[in-house]
């Protein structure tokens, strides 16, 4: 009966490593899995930003450079019919504009950092200096309207980025398509959201018949990004109006 017991005992306490080994097999093979989970879905995270950023820079290009250039080159035309010396002197504030487009290259090359502009000085300035640096592009009337009780600092650096972008995307889409004699830009508090309006009397477009090109596309792509909308307003021979709405919450 001793040996039977014992027997019985050894085969038990056998069983039971068993078991625990089985258990802590099970629970390093748990413990692997959730690792390579953890690795891919960190992976993940890396290829999704790589992709944002790689879109965040194909928009600052269009946005920025490509239009600055495109106005630039449109506006230099006319010294290949005309280069009396009034039109000369017409073109030599686009031939320094040039010198700023090279400047915001170099910001690109340089990580894209625009929060040391928005930092250093007020972003109404930052606003009101691009209207004003606007003006030579454009032969009519800009009219800038903004609210003077917004409290700018419930926007993050990001928002006033992308609000920037989306006002320098219209205005040039304006000035290259719009034929307007008027530019009304409207930047609103409306209850908790920021309200930012730009409307010109251009020719206007159809908007059943017009498809949205990479200009209006960044437009409504900044301001789902900013968690607004975005809407545009157009008839043929009416003008257009782009109505963007953002919301407005302190910071905690």
């Amino acid at each position: 009966m001793v040996f039977i017991i014992g027997g019985l005992v050894i085969l038990l306490l056998i069983q039971r490593a068993k078991q625990k080994e089985l258990r802590f097999l099970q629970e390093q093979q748990k413990t692997n899995e959730e690792i390579y989970q953890l690795i891919q879905n960190q992976q993940t995270k890396i290829d999704e930003a790589r992709q944002k950023e790689k879109k965040r820079i194909a928009q600052d290009l269009h946005d920025g450079i490509m239009n600055r250039l495109s106005s630039t080159r449109l506006n230099l035309h006319i010294l290949n019919e005309n280069a009396t010396p009034e039109i000369i002197k017409k073109c030599l504030p686009f031939i320094a504009g040039i010198q700023d487009i090279e400047k915001e290259i170099r910001n690109i090359s340089h990580d894209l950092n625009k929060d040391a502009i928005f930092n250093k000085v007020s972003f109404v300035a930052v606003l009101e200096a691009f209207i004003e640096e606007q003006k030579p592009f454009f032969t009519g009337k800009c009219h800038l309207e903004i609210e003077r009780n917004i409290n700018w600092e419930w926007l993050s650096t990001f928002q006033k980025i992308h609000i920037f972008r989306m006002l320098q995307e219209a205005f040039q889409n304006i000035v290259k398509h719009a034929q307007a004699k008027n530019i009304i830009i409207s930047i609103l508090k409306n209850e908790n959201q920021l309200l930012l309006e730009i409307f010109d009397d251009g020719v206007g477009f159809s908007l059943k018949q017009k498809k949205k090109g990479i200009g209006l596309q960044n437009i409504f792509s900044r301001a789902k990004q900013c968690n607004g909308k975005a809407e545009i307003n157009s008839e043929v021979g009416t003008g257009t109006t782009i109505r963007i709405t953002i919301p407005l919450s302190p910071k905690l």
